[in-house]
């Protein structure tokens, strides 16, 4: 299968300088009473959103603890675990909010027995779809993860300052993620089935299916051979037999008007016979002016999900492509250098 993300495991952390704790108390806050920002959720008692583990069932009691156990430098440390809506989507949906509480609870646990810790730490689980312009109505359920700035270091008699190191001799953040991923695969095969990972290629084949065409027949499309891209590939997908293929957005000149067509350039290892290089046009004849302005929004696309870019790339080209261009969404400078997904179709 393709081994990209089975499950996201972000580390953030709260300063205790500038009203940091007024801050995380509004972190807090918000994540006991939303599941996004809008609609109120109440907490009622016996129906509490935190799980405590020893930080606290609310975010009064939350914000206290970190406030008592703050170091020099961080109020608290707020991670997230967000297992991959396309592996939830496998999962029974009545089984899906107690799926994710498996996996932070597993993960945590075998995150601190690694580290040797006795942590403090509360969590809540949030429920809603997922925003993604084209493959937005997704489940996405995910826990929020609250651990205070110290931990209590019965060795030295005293708490010690809590450390999230990223660097050569110790990366925590990589160790997180390395044990979310093994808890992820171990629940997929308890909840799903030991054909998870069988049904998952299948759903990316599905997704990647020009893909997979251009690869089989590829003497069909445009040929680019003497089109070099430049620099690393904008996204990479892996197709059902397990070749890799690089992917680039390019604009290639059509051959008897000034027009151009953008695309993708897709790269990959035939056993037979080398290096293959072909382009699949997907958006034709537009001005080179808007040719240049669509490319960087695709490539903004491909680069701003590696989840799930190319797949999201594709389905946005192919909207353009039944339109003329007369009726595309206009694209500013300042769009295509930020965040993507943001045109209204």
């Amino acid at each position: 299968m393709d081994r990209k993300q089975l499950v996201i495991a972000n580390v953030k952390y709260q300063s205790p300088k500038s009203k940091g704790a007024g801050k995380l108390k509004g972190v807090l806050r918000y994540l006991q009473y939303r599941n996004d920002r809008g609609g109120h959720i109440p907490q009622e008692f016996g129906l509490e959103r935190w799980m405590d583990h020893g930080l606290g069932g609310n975010f009064q009691t939350i914000a206290a603890n970190c406030e008592q156990w703050k170091s020099d430098h961080v109020q608290a440390f707020t991670l997230v675990i967000n297992p991959n809506p396309d592996l939830i989507g496998f999962v029974p949906e009545t089984q899906r909010e107690q799926f994710t509480r498996d996996l932070t609870e597993n993960t945590m646990t075998t995150f601190f027995e690694a580290r040797d810790l006795d942590m403090e730490w509360s969590y809540v689980l949030h429920r809603r779809d997922t925003k993604d312009k084209f493959m937005a109505g997704r489940d996405n359920p995910h826990t929020h993860i609250i651990l205070p700035g110290t931990y209590d270091s019965w060795a030295d008699g005293g708490r010690l300052p809590f450390y999230m190191n990223r660097n050569k001799r110790e990366n925590h953040i990589e160790l997180l993620h390395t044990i979310a991923e093994s808890q992820m695969a171990t629940l997929m095969e308890r909840y799903v089935g030991l054909d998870w990972e069988q049904r998952y290629d299948v759903l990316l084949a599905e997704r990647h299916q020009p893909f997979e065409a251009l690869r089989q027949s590829h003497t069909t499309f445009e040929d680019i051979s003497l089109l070099t891209p430049e620099g690393d590939p904008h996204g990479k997908i892996i197709l059902a037999d397990r070749t890799e293929m690089q992917v680039w957005i390019g604009v290639q000149d059509d051959l008897f008007t000034n027009l151009q067509h953008v695309g993708f350039i897709c790269r990959w290892e035939d056993a037979e016979l080398g290096e293959q290089q072909s382009f699949m046009p997907k958006v034709k004849n537009v001005t080179p002016e808007y040719a240049g302005r669509l490319s960087d929004y695709m490539v903004n696309i491909l680069q701003a999900s590696p989840e799930n870019g190319v797949q999201t790339a594709i389905a946005f080209a192919d909207t353009l492509a039944e339109q003329s261009e007369e009726s595309f969404p206009a694209i500013s400078p300042e769009q295509k250098s930020n965040t993507p997904f943001a045109l209204d179709l």
